[in-house]
């Protein structure tokens, strides 16, 4: 089964100083809810990439596996310049 609609999702991205970003966790806390509105927390991990297919399950065991969110937060750091 593939999921053919759209897929809203809310990304929150702090950008950071070099310093700060040097003694962080490499990862981003990630908090998911068992509804689409962000309303219903069910747990928070460290996600250490972002980076998922989530076309035949539900992301975790108390996450249904159509309608829910997921909020990640931290801060990315870019290991160079570039365009």
């Amino acid at each position: 089964m593939r999921f053919s609609g759209i897929i809203p999702f809310l990304l929150v991205i702090t950008v950071a100083s070099p310093a700060t970003c040097a003694d962080a966790i490499n990862g981003l806390i990630a908090e998911y809810y068992s509804d689409a509105s962000i309303g219903k927390l069910v747990t928070r991990q460290l996600d250490p990439n972002i980076d998922w297919v989530w076309d035949y399950g539900p992301p975790l065991p108390d996450i249904p596996k159509d309608g829910f969110s997921v909020r990640w937060t931290g801060w990315i750091k870019a290991p160079k310049a570039g365009k």
